[in-house]
């Protein structure tokens, strides 16, 4: 009589036996961020801080292709002398408005008369008038007094140099600016989120606990940071404007939510105990 042999595993099974071996690893579907309700508190930072480092990186290049590039052109056409912002009061040799440095998402312009505006093509731009400095966009503008004590040279010399020696100091700023930005709001949600989503898998019967809750909200933002990260590397490219890039914002956010409800419902479920009959 021919041995029966043992029935290979099932495709579950094997998935089931990998993820024993090697834990929570992937965070693209909601099975595998519900993995993480089950890891350690560090398994999930790790995952949820390479994101952030990875957003924040394409941040700073995003700055470098889109801001940079105007302000080298508004270094170019600084006068030889007779510019400067000096004890709150911006001072140019003559009194013609105009653009001195543009890109599509970004522009740099002078208006020493404070009364013809220069125009604006860019998403966000800098109007320097006599005594404040304008910042114009999309969500409108700002108008922004010099301090007294500020006193910036805007001769073509001084300005190139200084700006040769800032640009990278800037643009590192921004990227750790933008890193500390997504860090504190991936965690504060996630705290925020924690008992609210543990209430949502006790309603559905699923087995879920506060941290664990917590591990979900925190690693369920690295999906969205990829339409994210799409998104500006879109924008950098001209590929996408500005309202197209608000638009990946949005869906960052509402693909966290998703994916937060997929994984609350990729959690096991609770089995339900009949309730003794005591007349049995």
């Amino acid at each position: 009589m021919a041995e029966e042999r043992p029935a290979s595993p099932s495709s579950t099974e094997w998935k089931d036996r990998f993820t024993s071996a090697v834990g929570a690893w992937q965070p693209f579907t909601g099975w595998g961020v519900a993995a993480f309700a089950d890891a350690s508190w560090s398994r999930a930072l790790m995952f949820h801080l390479i994101a952030v480092v990875l957003s924040s990186g394409i941040a700073g290049w995003t700055l470098y292709r889109t801001w940079v590039p105007a302000v080298d052109r508004a270094v170019e056409h600084l006068p030889s002398s007779g510019g400067e912002i000096h004890l709150g009061r911006f001072t140019w040799p003559g009194s013609d408005s105009q653009v001195l440095g543009e890109t599509p998402q970004f522009g740099v312009a002078v208006n020493p008369s404070g009364r013809s505006a220069p125009g604006q093509v860019a998403d966000l731009q800098l109007e320097l008038l006599p005594d404040e400095l304008h910042i114009s966009g999309l969500a409108g503008h700002l108008a922004v007094p010099y301090p007294d004590s500020l006193r910036i040279a805007l001769d073509r010399v001084g300005g190139r140099a200084g700006w040769q020696a800032w640009n990278w100091v800037i643009v590192l700023a921004v990227v750790v600016s933008v890193f500390l930005s997504l860090l504190l709001m991936g965690w504060g949600v996630a705290i925020a989120l924690m008992i609210p989503v543990w209430i949502l898998a006790q309603i559905a019967h699923r087995h879920l606990t506060p941290t664990g809750a917590g591990r979900i909200c925190c690693v369920a933002w690295i999906p969205g940071s990829l339409l994210l990260n799409l998104g500006m590397w879109g924008y950098s490219w001209n590929w996408l404007r500005l309202t197209g890039f608000m638009g990946c914002l949005i869906g960052l956010h509402l693909i966290w939510l998703t994916w937060i409800a997929w994984a609350v419902a990729a959690r096991p479920a609770k089995v339900r105990s009949e309730p003794l009959n005591p007349f049995r």
